[in-house]
């Protein structure tokens, strides 16, 4: 949320152009997820950033074991990839996850 709000990614509603706005987005969002979650039988697998961060590997080969593909050590290196990122967050593509 505070990318979107710094980047000024509006995504055409200007939810991110005051930071109210994008909390109250970020909020309705949340709660329009668990909607869907508790009305329709999604195959989803909720992902949290704090525990990739803490457990990496494991998190990824969740991941890849939930879409039914093999893991890839290079999964580990995402940030030796040397292709250009065309995001707001291309400059920490590049670096490991702390």
């Amino acid at each position: 949320m505070l990318s979107v709000y710094s980047n000024l990614l509006t995504h055409g509603f200007y939810c991110a152009y005051a930071l109210e706005s994008a909390a109250r987005h970020y909020a309705l969002v949340v709660d329009l997820v668990e909607h869907y979650a508790r009305e329709m039988k999604l195959n989803y697998l909720r992902v949290r950033y704090e525990d990739m961060v803490e457990d990496q590997e494991a998190s990824i080969r969740q991941v890849l074991s939930f879409i039914g593909e093999e893991f890839d050590p290079s999964c580990l290196a995402f940030h030796e990839n040397r292709r250009y990122a065309r995001t707001a967050s291309y400059a920490q593509v590049t670096e490991r996850l702390l």
